[in-house]
């Protein structure tokens, strides 16, 4: 969840500084945490709830501005809600969630997710949204993902009652890698102004 690279991603940092230093156990959920390990408390590991590496919500929850999402995020019930921004393309106001989505396959640079829904369904997937790197199909059509939570994915599906279910791939537009962002641990400490972090210096 946290990590170095002297590239950083404004919005994730943001996140990161706000919420996941501080525990925040919405977005720790929303990030696929699965324990804590927690430095104050005798390195002791405490389970999270999480939502997994997809989910379906019943609903978008649109704001008026990336600061309104980003205080949302805190707060609001992410495994009922898609927090989207005024930029968002146009959502019905109600999805079904009697559904199920699941991710099948896992690679770095490849994701392929299963899921079943006899109604139009709306998922948010714990990955990062960028513009650029990644392309996404559904049943091998080329789809276009949106951003929700702040700094997810998420994607609208046509209802389906085939199985096996029709598919969600997620594949890289570059071969650039990108790291995957879902890990089972995060070590943190319960501060919300941590120190700053000693990065070598340019030579």
């Amino acid at each position: 969840v946290d990590g170095y690279h002297g590239a950083k991603l404004g919005r994730y940092d943001e996140v990161l500084n706000n919420y996941i230093y501080t525990l925040n156990d919405n977005v720790l959920s929303m990030l696929n945490v699965k324990y804590l390990i927690v430095e104050e408390q005798g390195r002791d590991v405490v389970p999270n709830q999480r939502l997994g590496a997809a989910w379906l919500v019943e609903s978008p929850k649109q704001m008026g501005s990336a600061k309104e999402v980003f205080e949302a995020i805190g707060h609001e019930e992410l495994g009922k809600y898609a927090i989207v921004g005024p930029s968002a393309p146009k959502l019905k106001p109600k999805y079904s969630t009697a559904g199920s989505i699941r991710l099948v396959e896992y690679a770095p640079n490849y994701l392929k997710y299963e899921y079943n829904s006899a109604e139009e369904a709306l998922a948010v997937f714990s990955e990062i949204y960028t513009r650029e790197g990644w392309s996404a199909s559904l049943d091998g059509a080329p789809a276009r993902p949106l951003r929700a939570d702040y700094i997810l994915r998420g994607l609208t599906k046509s209802k389906s009652k085939c199985r096996p279910c029709p598919t969600l791939t997620k594949l890289p537009a570059t071969p650039v890698p990108e790291l995957p962002l879902s890990p089972l641990t995060l070590k943190a400490r319960r501060s919300p102004n941590p120190p700053p972090r000693n990065r070598p210096k340019s030579p």
